[in-house]
């Protein structure tokens, strides 16, 4: 399974500019967390104290139908960063949040974040250009809703939250994650997404198995999503 060290970690984060002293500061104040399977690090409406950094695992961000039907929203895989939101807006937590497998954190508390801000003001414009991008992210993701076909969304989706880190018995790479969490992210059925899948199996394009898939084809899947709009 892939796991990052600290400083890969730090380095893809919105801390990655922070002067040395101040790093090491924010450093000395982070907790590693471990979540087995099935944790839930917080639901929808708590405080958010806290923003995160997965080392290792995968975590998915959920929220609920008013039937109570759990709903996945995203895929969180390793080296992502998340639960800034509610630190820069003083908001409750938008989403629940719950690990898919066994997975290892770090956690930055409120406060360190805050005072790693202060000391350096100019990280505050790197955490706005992390959050603009998610916000990117989320217009397109709206935009390709409306105007794109299903088989070029799905392909897209497939390219963005491919994460492999389990070894099958065929000795592929997989990446964990259900048809039926696929269908929820894409807000279509779960039929349509497994048709799909289905055809581009037996076209060679992938490898499916129990709640996970392998890309055999990348490029060729990259060229059924759009290869300028992807992203990575």
């Amino acid at each position: 399974m892939l796991k990052l060290t600290h400083e890969q970690l730090w380095a893809s984060s919105f801390f990655a500019h922070l002067a040395p002293r101040y790093m090491e500061q924010l450093q000395a104040a982070i907790v590693e967390q471990h979540l087995e399977t099935g944790h839930v690090l917080h639901q929808r409406g708590d405080v958010g104290n806290a923003c995160y950094g997965v080392i290792r695992g995968q975590l998915k961000a959920f929220a609920h139908e008013a039937s109570g039907k759990e709903m996945t929203l995203a895929i969180l895989n390793t080296g992502t960063w998340f639960g800034e939101i509610s630190l820069v807006d003083n908001l409750p937590r938008t989403h629940g949040t719950l690990a898919t497998q066994a997975t290892d954190l770090i956690k930055i508390p409120k406060a360190a974040f805050e005072l790693a801000i202060s000391q350096q003001p100019s990280i505050a414009m790197d955490i706005s250009r992390h959050l603009c991008q998610r916000l990117r992210l989320a217009f397109t993701a709206v935009e390709e809703s409306i105007l794109l076909p299903l088989p070029q969304r799905l392909a897209k989706k497939l390219l963005y939250i491919e994460n492999p880190q389990l070894k099958g018995e065929d000795g592929l790479p997989y990446t964990q994650v259900s048809q039926q969490e696929i269908a929820q992210m894409l807000g279509v059925s779960r039929q349509s997404v497994s048709k799909q899948l289905t055809q581009w199996a037996k076209e060679g394009l992938i490898v499916l198995a129990y709640n996970s898939f392998a890309i055999l084809n990348d490029h060729e899947l990259t060229l059924l999503a759009g290869q300028d709009t992807v992203p990575k």
